[in-house]
């Protein structure tokens, strides 16, 4: 055990006390239901407001979970550290590569869209990601809920607050855009289990999301200028999956690679 105060009902009423937030006998409800940490077994509640949004901290035989409440629905994504206690659990979705060095050397990520996750790590929440105080943050958004987890073993009384900070500063920086084409409005929990999230095989090549554009000086609007992630494919062709040119215009690219189910070809 990294801390013992970590399960300690004195030292987290303490910790309540300090940071604004009630420290409750019985767990209230989870603000969503969280289907990748299952939390029947919760004790050492504390719940209130932080930065105006709605928080609840508590402790399961395994876990320590911070969660946030999200105003609306959004699709899973996962950020897992690389790390000892982290390696080996199992990303959900499709897993990808940011293409920032820093950020890809510190976490794995997974999201049910890849649209989706170049939409919500936009280059401030990429920011906060890559100061020191924010490295090993283990982060899940699924639906309604966001929230960070620590295995008991390896967590501290202490870091209960930066996860409440790092919670906030990422749903401060969620924009509109995000919410508008992502966000699905908020539905009455139903009261049977929803099922789990079936783990998706690791492709050979893991896919990618990057802000850099095809390299053609000449071309149009690129990928740079407008801040678009492109999924790749399962399979990287020669050419990446990019031929240039069409009848019209010959400044603009085409990509032909492998794409998600539905997705249209997109050109730049």
């Amino acid at each position: 055990m990294r801390d013992a105060t970590v399960l300690s009902p004195q030292e987290t009423q303490q910790f309540a006390v300090a940071a604004g937030l009630t420290y409750l006998e019985q767990a209230p409800a989870l603000f969503a239901p969280m289907r990748l940490h299952p939390s029947e077994q919760r004790a050492l509640v504390v719940a209130g407001q932080w930065r105006g949004y709605p928080v609840q901290r508590y402790v399961t035989p395994e876990w320590v979970i911070v969660a946030l409440a999200l105003p609306a629905a959004l699709p899973l994504l996962q950020l897992i550290p690389r790390g000892p206690g982290y390696d080996q659990l199992p990303l959900y979705g499709l897993e990808f590569r940011t293409g920032d060095d820093l950020l890809d050397s510190r976490w794995r990520f997974a999201a049910q869209d890849l649209t989706y996750a170049g939409s919500i790590l936009s280059e401030p929440v990429r920011a906060m990601l890559r100061h020191e105080a924010v490295e090993g943050t283990a982060l899940v958004i699924d639906g309604a809920v966001m929230y960070v987890w620590q295995p008991v073993v390896l967590s501290t009384l202490a870091d209960a607050r930066t996860h409440l900070e790092v919670l906030a500063g990422f749903r401060d920086f969620i924009d509109a855009s995000t919410w508008q084409s992502f966000g699905t409005a908020l539905a009455p929990v139903p009261s049977a289990p929803i099922p789990p999230v079936p783990p998706a095989p690791t492709p050979a090549v893991q896919p990618s999301i990057s802000f850099a554009a095809p390299e053609a000086p000449d071309a149009g609007d690129s990928l740079a200028t407008t801040g678009t992630f492109m999924p790749m494919g399962d399979v990287e062709p020669a050419d990446n999956g990019w031929i240039g040119g069409d009848e019209v215009d010959q400044s603009h690219m085409f990509y032909t690679g492998p794409r998600l189910k539905g997705q249209a070809r997109p050109h730049v």
